[in-house]
């Protein structure tokens, strides 16, 4: 049995290469201000960092932008913390293939939405978030640095360090930080304590 799942999740693995091979999707840096739409794709098990999650997406709506959540749940259980929550997009585990990639009209309706960020909030790696956030058209996509195993990681365009804590608050005002230096004057992008560290392995952002 875990031998199938282990060549499922492979099989899976090289179809989401291959879709991301081909994927047209033009990329941009925007600063925060020019944000008007964003969505955070979050990792339902991670219910300890939903009051982070929450407090960002309302901040995001108070200051004007439209701002969605996209849920992944791949535990047998849906938790009760998030079961009323708002969502753009809820994947569950009858919504996956047999190789773990979600299906559905939903899901083809959110990959195809042009988002100017999107965020993967997860410190798990989870083939179906992934899945989500590799193939989305998104302008700008952000993800946190996390130990994947040895999978090469570079569907992101801007990843963010935060010091080997998993820490869903640190990442986002790190991300917020990050992205009001994009297109800034210099002058703007000096001061102000940082505890994270930017890899800009896949932008051109310093």
């Amino acid at each position: 049995m875990e031998l199938f799942s282990r060549l499922r999740r492979v099989t899976g693995e090289r179809i989401l290469k291959r879709r991301t091979a081909r994927s047209g999707r033009k990329r941009g840096f925007v600063n925060l201000d020019s944000i008007r739409s964003l969505c955070l794709i979050w990792d339902a098990e991670q219910s300890s960092d939903l009051s982070s999650v929450t407090r960002f997406l309302k901040e995001m709506s108070d200051s004007g932008r439209e701002a969605h959540l996209a849920i992944v749940c791949t535990g047998k259980r849906v938790p009760d913390s998030v079961t009323a929550l708002r969502s753009i997009l809820f994947v569950k585990r009858e919504d996956l293939n047999l190789f773990y990639i979600p299906k559905g009209q939903d899901v083809a309706l959110f990959i195809s939405r042009r988002y100017d960020l999107l965020v993967d909030v997860s410190f798990r790696d989870l083939l179906p978030l992934r899945y989500l956030f590799a193939v989305s058209d998104a302008t700008l996509k952000v993800a946190p640095v996390i130990d994947r195993g040895g999978i090469d990681y570079n569907l992101a365009d801007l990843m963010i360090e935060t010091g080997g804590k998993k820490d869903t608050k640190l990442f986002l005002n790190e991300m917020v930080r990050y992205l009001k230096m994009i297109n800034a004057p210099a002058a703007d992008r000096e001061g102000g304590r940082s505890d994270g560290k930017i890899v800009s392995e896949n932008s051109d952002i310093k």
